[in-house]
C-alpha cells in the first residue's frame, strides 16, 4: 500500500509490482498506512478492517482488503494525523497528530478509548510494543514518551535532538 499527496491509497500487488485497487476517500494528503497485524495471516474477512490510513484532513480511515469504500472513520482530532500503528491485538488504532495530542481508538466500534496529552509540539510519530502495553509517542518537541495502554499514563520522557526517532518502529 502507498498513500499519496493527492489523497489516494493505492494497493499493489507483489511481487508484480501492479496496482490493484484505489482507494480515495481522504480530502488531503496521506502521511501514514498501517497494515492490521493479521493481515498476511488470512484470518481476517476480506470485507474487514485490514488497512487504516491517516491524512492532513485530521481523519484515520478503515479499509477493507477487497477496496471499495472505507468501512469505518476516526474522528477527533483537531490538526492533521502525522502517523497511525495498529495495536498488535487488532482491535485497536493509535493515531498521533499535530494537535499534540495521540489517541487511541476501538477498531470494531471507532470509539475513542484514550485522548493523551503531553507533548508540547504537534506529534509526528506512534508505534506500540509488540506486547501491547506500551505506546511510544514522538513530537517535534524532541521527546519520544512512553505510554502504559492499561493506566493511561506516560511512565518515561526521553529528551533530546530525536528527530532520527521521527519515524520510529519496534
Amino acid at each position: 500500500a502507498t498513500g499519496s499527496w493527492t489523497s489516494t491509497v493505492k494497493l499493489w500487488s507483489v511481487p508484480e509490482c501492479r496496482e490493484v485497487a484505489r482507494l480515495r476517500g481522504h480530502t488531503d494528503r496521506i502521511t501514514g498506512l498501517a497494515w492490521h497485524p493479521h493481515a498476511t495471516t488470512g484470518s481476517l474477512s476480506p470485507r474487514g478492517p485490514c488497512l487504516v490510513s491517516a491524512g492532513c484532513d485530521a481523519v484515520a480511515k478503515l479499509w477493507p482488503l477487497e477496496g471499495g469504500e472505507p468501512i469505518g472513520e476516526l474522528r477527533g482530532h483537531a490538526a492533521r494525523l502525522g502517523r497511525v500503528a495498529y495495536h498488535p491485538s487488532g482491535r485497536f488504532v493509535a493515531t498521533a497528530s499535530f494537535d499534540t495530542t495521540w489517541r487511541l481508538w476501538d477498531v470494531e466500534t471507532t470509539r475513542e478509548l484514550l485522548l493523551q496529552e503531553g507533548h508540547t509540539r504537534p506529534l509526528y510519530a506512534v508505534a506500540a510494543h509488540p506486547d501491547g502495553s506500551l505506546v511510544a509517542t514522538a513530537g517535534l518537541d524532541a521527546l519520544v514518551r512512553l505510554w502504559d495502554v492499561r493506566s493511561g499514563k506516560c511512565v518515561l520522557a526521553l529528551e533530546g535532538p530525536w528527530s532520527s526517532w521521527a519515524r520510529m518502529c519496534w
